[in-house]
């Protein structure tokens, strides 16, 4: 039996989400809209460590590049919680599950990849 069919189960404590900053403008109808704001899950294991990590993405992407990788292998987030670390995993405004902005395209400050693939998965230990 491989080291991967081995894996330690995860029990979790507490999981959940929240978002955070950004700002709500109220219509002129009274209708509001939040925007501009993050977005972060967290994991809380059953004999959680004291201390949390918080991954922040990068380089265009969003929090979902720490859950797994490409080819099916544990990302970073199972990693720690196996090792009874808390996980916060954020989506950085305008990114990924916190992409809403009240501001016309044309207006918003872009960040997409602009390197080559190659690039995304060296950053981010999808490949090798």
């Amino acid at each position: 039996m491989s080291n991967e069919n081995k894996k330690r189960s995860v029990l979790l404590k507490d999981m959940g989400c929240f978002m955070y900053g950004g700002r709500v403008a109220v219509q002129a109808d009274g209708e509001t809209g939040h925007y501009d704001h993050g977005y972060a899950e967290y994991f809380v294991p059953q004999n959680a460590s004291n201390y949390p990590i918080v991954f922040w993405h990068g380089n265009g992407q969003c929090g979902r590049c720490w859950e797994s990788t490409a080819d099916g292998r544990d990302g970073f987030r199972e990693i720690f919680l196996r090792r009874d670390v808390p996980v916060y995993i954020i989506d950085q405004p305008r990114h990924g599950r916190a992409a809403l902005t009240e501001k016309p395209f044309e207006q918003t400050i872009v960040y997409p990849s602009v390197e080559k693939e190659r690039l995304n998965w060296e950053i981010f230990r999808n490949g090798d």
